[in-house]
């Protein structure tokens, strides 16, 4: 639109070289609708007339300012401003609108980013929806009280249409009433000095398939309230959900994903700038297409293991995200689904997947190889190792001799490095790597946690040398329980679960770090320490065990704490057991592994 704009500006300007004052006739298509009949000049503003000689302004021509829209143009009243009329006016400051308008059309003054205030004046009977679209310092609107079509009532900075009670243009500093019963089309989109929401229980129509509150990156806080039947913010996650449905239609910064929510709108969080990460439960199966489209700040997201296709555009421009994780259960990526995430490093693609779609990784500089599995068989265009500028410098595929990864190299002249399954014949571990190197697995039986089946160091010799792979591995350690996990044990302790997938009497995962990976059966493996088996060790775990020894009711199972609480390992659990937890909290020595494997 801005080109549109300088189009015309030098368009304009011929012909006021050419009439220093006055009406100038002509015709002009520049991509604004309805700027294409016969159009005059006066002083800042470019006018029609329509056969009942009311002068609409088409174009405004100004420096911007405190803009005095004037009552006539050429002697005659000025009853409409047209569509995209002041769009892009980004000096306007400022803008008094006659009592002879009764017009006001779609994205007239669209991205006017220095306009402050609107008083709309009791002329006006149609405004167009989107007219008042990213203005970004909106911070006061007023309808004139004797206005019979619009009101701002209880002095609530927006527009509502007095009949229908929808709220259709708000601000930075909107409190939307309870008599709104409908928020319209683009009503909030892109005010991004907006920073909390509050929906109350009369509404029942939010259009979130219209941009009602994208582009609101400075949103905090969203409530809706609890008398609300169509909507709710259950659980204090920062939301609007849709109650019935359980879909997730808009959030902010601060949201909280509840897990009884089941799919996430493609407007949820588009331009969600603010959003630095993001967990997605299981419950979630879907998420529409550019959900997280431009949110710039997201660094982390974990994705719910129950989706089966990442939509197109769905983390398009995402360009603080660095890593991407992909669960077992997505079988598609769809186009351009990460184009554009400029600091993304790592992907992790699963067996699971069958197909990548056109650009789904295009303009992802820094992501410089990648590991597909056989189980890919379409690699779409342009998908990988492509940029604005060119091709990524060094870009490199790891995969399977013969598979659609092979061809898309070849296609491109990437370079491409084999896999082929090696396999530890005692332990019957296998690992995917490449040649030359040498795959190592050792059993090991000392300090693992008391439902561990098996435990083994997987390790890589190249050149006799300990090395970590260059790629994404796949792993597959063999086992007769379908319910085992596998996690891997970190330097501190900590046990990481691999999301391991089981197969053919196999275990199998993903991984770009070798170390010590224990089997365990399904339950979760002990913590010492930790009371409510949430893998970890708070002051909570402390106060389960006090109640726990008085006898007091608790939601805990009895057998978790007597299994992981016994810190001092007498055979019981006591109050010696609480304290020590109490010292390990408080930063003081304690020589029993509180918090770590048992």
């Amino acid at each position: 639109m801005s080109n549109n704009r300088k189009i015309l500006s030098v368009i304009l300007a011929l012909i006021l070289v050419l009439s220093v004052f006055g009406i100038v006739p002509f015709s002009v298509n520049a991509g604004k609708a309805d700027v294409t009949a016969t159009a005059y000049t006066e002083g800042d503003f470019l006018y029609g007339l329509d056969d009942g000689n009311n002068a609409s302004i088409s174009f405004y021509i100004g420096k911007g300012g405190d803009v005095t829209i004037p009552s006539t143009l050429g002697g005659y009243p000025v009853t409409e401003i047209e569509k995209e009329a002041f769009c892009n006016s980004r000096d306007l400051t400022s803008i008094t609108i006659p009592d002879t308008v009764t017009t006001i059309g779609n994205r007239a003054f669209v991205d006017c980013s220095g306009l402050t205030g609107i008083t709309i004046p009791k002329s006006v009977t149609y405004i167009d929806y989107e007219a008042f679209e990213s203005c970004t310092n909106l911070a006061s609107i007023t309808v004139d009280p004797d206005n019979t079509v619009y009101d701002s009532r209880n002095n609530c900075n927006a527009i509502i249409k007095t009949e229908s009670n929808e709220l259709i243009c708000g601000c930075m500093n909107t409190v939307i009433p309870d008599s709104v019963t409908s928020i319209g089309d683009y009503a909030f989109c892109d005010c991004t000095g907006l920073t909390c929401i509050d929906i109350p229980g009369s509404v029942t129509h939010i259009a979130y398939l219209q941009y009602a509150f994208s582009g609101c990156s400075g949103l905090k806080s969203i409530t809706v309230d609890p008398a609300n039947t169509v909507y709710d913010s259950r659980n204090n996650c920062n939301a609007i959900i849709e109650t019935e449905s359980n879909e997730l239609i808009y959030g902010c910064m601060n949201t909280v994903i509840p897990d009884a929510v089941t799919s996430i709108d493609g407007h949820a969080f588009y331009g969600c700038t603010g959003l630095t990460s993001i967990d997605i439960p299981d419950s979630v199966t879907s998420i529409d297409s550019n959900a997280f489209r431009g949110c710039t700040g997201l660094t982390s997201v974990k994705l719910s293991g129950s989706l089966t296709h990442i939509n197109h555009s769905t983390f398009y421009d995402c360009t603080s995200l660095t890593s991407v994780i992909i669960p077992n259960s997505v079988t598609g990526i769809g186009s351009r689904a990460f184009s554009g995430c400029t600091s993304l490093t790592s992907v992790i693609i699963p067996d699971s997947v069958t197909g990548i779609g056109d650009r789904s990784f295009y303009d992802c500089p820094n992501l410089t190889s990648v590991t597909i599995p056989a189980s890919v068989k379409i690699v779409g265009e342009s998908t990988l190792g492509i940029k604005d500028s060119g091709f990524t410098d060094g870009f490199r595929i790891y995969g399977y001799e013969g598979s659609a990864a092979e061809t898309y190299a070849s296609k491109k002249h990437f370079t491409f490095i084999k896999l082929t399954d090696h396999q530890d014949e005692a332990s019957g571990v296998s690992a995917s790597v490449t040649d030359g190197v040498e795959l190592r697995v050792a059993d090991v039986l000392d300090q693992m946690p008391a439902n561990t089946i098996k435990a083994y160091d997987i390790s890589l010799l190249k050149n006799g040398k300990a090395v970590q792979p260059e790629h994404v591995v796949t792993v597959k350690i063999p086992c007769d329980d379908p319910d085992a996990k596998v996690y891997r044990k970190e330097a501190d302790g900590s046990l990481t679960d691999m999301n391991a997938v089981y197969q053919d009497g196999y275990l199998s995962f993903k991984t770009t770090h070798f170390s010590v990976y224990i089997v365990a059966t399904g339950a979760d493996p002990a913590i010492c320490g930790d009371a409510d088996g949430d893998g970890e060790v708070t002051v909570n775990d402390a106060t389960f065990i006090q109640r726990y020894l008085v006898g007091s009711g608790i939601s805990i199972d009895p057998a978790v704490i007597e299994r992981n609480c016994d810190v001092d390992g007498d055979g019981k659990v006591n109050v010696i057991d609480v304290t020590l937890i109490q010292r390990k909290l408080a930063g003081l020595p304690v020589r029993y592994p509180i918090g770590e494997a048992l």
